[in-house]
């Protein structure tokens, strides 16, 4: 397992998501996003969004990419991409009755 720190993130992996093509850091933000509210709604991108900027600045305190930004801006448009995408999935799911309202 690589630490997340390293440095050593592989840019030349691609995933398809629709018709668009995200690198795999895009991947991961859009899917902590989608996650995030699909299982709990907007506290769930809250979480995500909360948990990115955390980790931006532990980045920069530890001497690393100086020039992230500490409220994580660069991850938000993916994060609230992958969060559009999961509210509308949970949306159509309670209608379709395959969850409850509450996600349990």
């Amino acid at each position: 397992m690589t630490d997340l720190n390293d440095g050593d993130q592989d840019y030349d992996d691609y995933y398809q998501v629709g018709n668009m093509t995200l690198r795999s850091d895009e991947f991961g933000n859009f899917a902590a996003g989608y996650v995030g509210m699909f299982l709990h709604d907007d506290n769930g991108w809250l979480a995500v969004r909360l948990g990115g900027i955390a980790f931006a600045n532990r980045r920069r305190s530890n001497g690393g990419v100086r020039e992230e930004d500490w409220l994580d801006r660069g991850s938000a448009p993916m994060i609230d991409l992958g969060a559009m995408y999961g509210e509308m999935d949970r949306s159509r799911s309670i209608e379709e009755g395959l969850m409850s309202p509450c996600g349990c």
